[in-house]
């Protein structure tokens, strides 16, 4: 194998055991926000979990993905490699109010 290379393979699941209730302060945007990061490789390979809130459907969908520079090395010739899986929100939590 090659030595200065890491597998880009990710793997991904969710899944409910009970009521999903999110906090007032997750925001809804297609960016999303990262919940894990981690360097793969010295070739500028890294491992990405996003988690994006769709408040109009009330569900919470995990992204894993690779992003790497060089595509050299790879029969696709993609950057990205990804995994999705989602859960459905039950409850969103009120806002407390401000003193």
């Amino acid at each position: 194998g090659d030595f200065f290379s890491d597998p880009g393979a990710a793997g991904l699941s969710c899944t409910r055991t009970g009521t999903v209730k999110v906090g007032p302060d997750l925001k809804a945007n297609k960016e999303g926000e990262d919940v894990f990061t981690e360097s793969r490789s010295i070739l500028f390979k890294t491992l990405k979990v996003k988690r994006v809130y769709d408040s109009t459907a009330k569900n919470i969908i995990y992204v894993a993905f690779t992003e790497r520079m060089n595509t050299d090395n790879d029969k696709n010739q993609s950057r990205f490699k990804s995994q999705v899986c989602a859960v459905h929100v039950d409850e969103v939590e009120a806002k407390l109010p401000t003193k």
